[in-house]
């Protein structure tokens, strides 16, 4: 599990930590993720969460 502040990281800081946790309260998830509340309440997110989006956006022509 990673934090939303390590995945916005590993995205290159965009988009930001708090617009990750906005569009989740909006939508009920962010780019199709959902990640898992921890006891201590921060966001455990999955550890391919990268891999994950960089193949939901090949598989949609977004990326060559």
């Amino acid at each position: 599990m990673i934090t939303t502040e390590t995945l916005s990281l590993k995205l290159g800081g965009r988009p930001r930590p708090q617009s990750i946790r906005a569009a989740l309260c909006r939508n009920g998830h962010w780019c199709g993720l959902r990640p898992t509340k921890l006891p201590n309440g921060m966001l455990g997110w999955p550890d391919d969460s990268i891999e994950r989006l960089l193949a939901g956006a090949h598989d949609q022509g977004l990326m060559k």
